[in-house]
């Protein structure tokens, strides 16, 4: 996956003509029910990101009264944060081809 130094510069993993196809309604005649449960899953999983970098963030942020945890411990939150992310982003690019084929059929 390639390294971006700012988020908003990584491009669209959808091709410029999906995009503008999608954009003026002459997107092939699909389930949107797909998409959207797709929206949704990527939502839970953003969420439960945002709950777990929460986690290690305050990781220990209370003082010596409370109970950090363990390196290992913060090592596998970050991996599972980390798997969790690459999971969303390889959901997207199987949309993305999807996508691709299905604009490319509906201009034959």
């Amino acid at each position: 996956m390639a390294e971006y130094k700012r988020l908003d510069e990584a491009p669209s993993m959808f091709a410029d003509h999906v995009l503008d196809a999608a954009d003026r309604g002459r997107f092939p005649s699909v389930g949107v029910g797909v998409l959207i449960a797709d929206l949704e899953r990527t939502a839970r999983v953003a969420r439960g990101l945002t709950t777990l970098f929460s986690i290690i963030e305050n990781n220990d942020l209370f003082g010596s009264d409370s109970k950090p945890l363990r390196p290992s411990a913060i090592e596998a939150l970050a991996v599972l944060g980390a798997e969790a992310a690459e999971m969303l982003v390889d959901g997207i690019e199987r949309t993305a081809e999807w996508a691709e084929k299905s604009v490319m059929e509906g201009e034959q």
